[in-house]
């Protein structure tokens, strides 16, 4: 592949255009992060014809990006492991229960389930998702009636936190480590802006899209073109070790599981405008 020069870069490329997320709320520099990463990789799946600037912001309307926006009469869900249970989900155990066994139909058509499990939990129970797709098997997880008028959310919250302790004991399956590498934080959001992200992905975009190289060293000239307020002056080791690694990571680094405890924990930083958050992050 053929070495991308800075004239050829820089003739399209100014820093300054990339200054326009210090005007939008954090929530929203996210999707613009999300949304030029998808760019990029989409560009392995779709011919690009030729490179055009992008018209920034890519998402006018950032309440159409949210990710809780569900159909009519579908509850909120997170995707990792939380998840009502729609009546598609609960037909398909019921057909695969009637298919080995499991549920048989009485004299006067009910159904009822075998004997020798009338009272298991329906937890790893085998299920086609497909009766007709032999490749759609799997297994439930816990299936959990939650009465929200029953309880307090400071109820409900604390009899969750015992019984999850329980199920986890009873199940065998332990928590999930956090990988010490991925902590995340108020510091990591800020990458975003610290190490130009949306910059790095849009060159990087130009550059797969002509079908060429940058090199580290170009990426820094082109990034961090000053030395910083503090007089350190980033070079190709820091796109290489630093800028490259999160940026070909960010979509699992600020995935949406741990956005929304970062949110939780912090209900003020969703809405902010990203500069005050970025002067937050400084005097912590």
């Amino acid at each position: 592949m053929k070495r991308a020069k800075y004239n050829e870069i820089a003739s399209w490329f100014s820093l300054e255009n990339y200054d326009y997320i210090l005007d939008l709320s954090v929530r929203h520099v996210l999707a613009e992060t999300f949304m030029m990463n998808y760019h990029y990789t989409s560009l392995e799946y779709r011919k690009a014809e030729s490179f055009s600037v992008m018209k920034f912001p890519m998402i006018d309307d950032i309440a159409l990006f949210a990710d809780d926006i569900s159909r009519e009469n579908e509850l909120s869900y997170d995707d990792r492991g939380i998840m009502p249970i729609p009546f598609s989900i609960i037909c398909a155990f019921v057909n695969s229960c009637l298919d080995d066994g499991r549920i048989k139909l009485d004299s006067s058509g009910r159904l009822e389930p075998r004997e020798d499990i009338v009272n298991h939990d329906i937890y790893q129970q085998p299920m086609r998702y497909d009766i007709d797709d032999p490749t759609s098997d799997g297994t439930t997880g816990i299936f959990v009636d939650i009465g929200l008028d029953l309880m307090s959310d400071e109820e409900m919250l604390a009899g969750f936190k015992i019984l999850l302790k329980k199920w986890r004991e009873q199940t065998g399956i332990h928590e999930r480590t956090t990988d010490e590498r991925r902590r995340f934080g108020s510091s990591t959001l800020a990458k975003i802006h610290q190490y130009r992200i949306i910059p790095f992905l849009d060159i990087a975009r130009w550059a797969r899209i002509n079908e060429m190289t940058v090199s580290n060293e170009l990426y820094a000239r082109l990034l961090f073109p000053n030395p910083l307020p503090n007089g350190e002056v980033k070079g190709g080791a820091h796109i290489r070790d630093t800028v490259r690694p999160f940026a070909e990571s960010a979509t699992d680094v600020l995935n949406s599981v741990v956005l929304k405890k970062y949110y939780a924990d912090n209900p003020h930083v969703e809405n902010m405008r990203f500069s005050e958050f970025l002067k937050l992050v400084e005097f912590q």
